[in-house]
């Protein structure tokens, strides 16, 4: 009998396994069942996609346990032969990115119908010549738009600009909600940080503005922290002191604005650097101080061990100098250059050298460069530039001069050279840019608009119909309203959303606000749909100074 007793064992031992197999394999099927109900479920129930992700990952969860539990099941072992988990979670991935992309066109379809909605109450309180009021409400639909863009710089750029545009219609209360939303975002903002801080000044200028004195005051310090704290880099530190300088002398705040300037000057160590400091100076009126900083900026100028860049720091400073009525020393500055152009004569140096001597108004020396251009290109378009600055000066007669040469020597090639300053463009297309700007520019529109339908590059065509139409909205608004909206009527494959929301603020400018609405409302979320709307705002509230609109 006892020796009986292991067999007994044994085959207890063995019915108990095969028992809880059995148990096991009972419950994995039904487990795999269930799942398979759920899946077939969502496959034909009709179900939309949030309710979809609901059933599949209920199917997951119910897998997942199976697979966890009961391992050695041979339904387990099918899972996993035929990666149906895997396979399973690729699809419940696909659902989940469809639902985000359904959300995001559900939330712009929301903000458009929200810009409707505003630009419809703007137009009545338009019609009604309650032009603030209309402003504001345009204002409303921009901030709503701005939430739509994912890039922090961005939001907290067109932020600033509607809270500004808030205050100076007397709408305190929504421009300090704005202008915290603008903070909100700013703190977002983790690269680029001298761009920070020029947010940043912005921000403490208009809660300084708004009488928020603890708010503007712990901006202050934000910004302070960040200067001395996270930017590494010298150079950078002394632009962002000068720019914080900046909005402290427009706030009045002289003494700490001088004591900014003079932090920058001990850590700037290029000529950009020098020069942010010198454009603050001149800006707070020390003309002299100003002269000194220029002469260092001038000191690294030449230092630079690349002859382009020798040059074309000493133009940023000449015409810098030219700006502040400094004409003797802006020439001296040029002529400079000028020596370092000679020593390797260079196209694209020599066409902005030509071009700061004609903005200086020393059209002679412009006009002697030109014969050091050898290549064909640069000497047709430095001819444009001649022929655009004495236009300026209303020297018409030998502006068509110069026009017309540089017409006739247009090559007509497609440059792809990234030496060449712009990759894969048409060099004819560009100069005849350039000539039709210019006939613009002296209100010949009928010859502009003749050029520009020689362009026949899109890119050209486009810069070259919103900058004519912007100077003919601000000369000639009647013809610019008529203009615009034989553009837009003609349609084409032009018309995208950022040339449509140009299009919307030409028209606003030239007074045709109600044009201007149905522009707008046809463009999709973006940074161009917030500006134009920005802008339309502001020259809504410029009409009632305009009597004739």
């Amino acid at each position: 009998m006892l020796k009986k007793m292991p067999s007994i064992f044994l085959l207890i031992f063995v019915l108990l396994i095969s028992s809880c197999e059995d148990y096991y394999n009972f419950e994995a099927k039904k487990l795999d069942k269930k799942a398979n109900m759920l899946i077939e479920e969502a496959n034909v129930g009709g179900f939309d996609i949030d309710e979809k992700i609901i059933l599949i990952s209920q199917a997951l969860e119910k897998l997942n346990k199976l697979e966890k539990k009961y391992p050695r099941t041979k339904v387990a072992k099918n899972l996993r032969k035929n990666n149906k988990i895997d396979n399973l979670n690729v699809i419940l991935e696909s659902l989940k990115k469809e639902s985000s992309l359904k959300n995001i066109e559900n939330q712009k379809k929301q903000v458009l119908n929200y810009i409707k909605e505003r630009t419809r109450t703007a137009s009545i309180e338009f019609k009604r010549r309650n032009f603030k009021t209309s402003s504001l409400l345009i204002l409303d639909a921009a901030e709503e738009s701005v939430l739509e863009i994912s890039d922090p710089r961005s939001k907290t750029r067109l932020f600033n600009k509607i809270s500004e545009a808030r205050f100076n219609m007397g709408d305190k209360e929504s421009a300090l909600n704005t202008i915290i939303n603008s903070l909100n975002f700013a703190e977002k903002m983790h690269v680029d940080l001298p761009k920070k801080i020029m947010h940043l000044s912005k921000i403490y200028e208009i809660l300084y503005l708004l009488g928020e004195n603890e708010k503007y005051k712990s901006v202050e310090k934000k910004i302070y922290k960040i200067i001395n704290n996270d930017i590494n880099n010298n150079n950078n530190k002394s632009v962002a002191y000068a720019e914080i300088a900046k909005s402290n002398h427009k706030i009045n705040n002289i003494n700490q604005a001088k004591n900014d300037i003079e932090k920058a000057l001990k850590l700037a160590n290029t000529a950009a650097a020098y020069i942010a400091i010198a454009n603050v100076q001149c800006k707070m009126t020390n003309l002299d101080d100003c002269k000194k900083t220029l002469l260092l900026a001038k000191e690294k100028a030449v230092l630079t061990k690349q002859e382009f860049w020798n040059v074309r720091e000493l133009i940023n400073i000449a015409l810098f100098e030219s700006s502040i009525n400094l004409k003797e020393s802006s020439e001296k500055t040029l002529l400079e250059a000028e020596k370092f152009v000679l020593t390797n004569p260079d196209g694209r140096i020599i066409l902005e050298l030509i071009q700061a001597f004609a903005k200086i108004d020393n059209i002679d020396k412009a006009k002697n460069l030109i014969n050091k251009i050898n290549l064909h290109y640069e000497k047709a378009y430095a001819m444009s530039i001649v022929g655009e600055e004495l236009g300026k000066r209303n020297n018409l007669s030998e502006m068509n001069l110069f026009l017309n040469k540089a017409i006739n020597a247009a090559p007509d090639t497609i440059e792809g050279k990234y030496a060449l300053g712009l990759p894969d463009f048409s060099t004819k297309g560009r100069i005849y840019l350039n000539v039709a700007k210019t006939y613009a520019q002296v209100s010949n529109f009928e010859k502009a608009y003749k050029f520009l339908a020689l362009i026949e590059s899109d890119k050209f065509y486009k810069e070259g119909i919103h900058d004519i139409l912007f100077l003919q909205s601000k000369k000639n608004k009647k013809e610019a309203k008529k203009k615009a909206l034989e553009l837009l009527n003609f349609g084409g494959t032009i018309l995208d959303s950022k040339f449509m929301s140009k299009i919307a603020t030409i028209q606003s400018i030239a007074g045709d606000i109600e044009n201007s609405f149905k522009t707008i409302n046809q463009v999709s979320p973006s940074i161009d749909l917030s500006e134009s709307l920005i802008n339309i705002a502001i020259n809504i509230n410029l009409q009632q100074a305009d009597p004739l609109i």
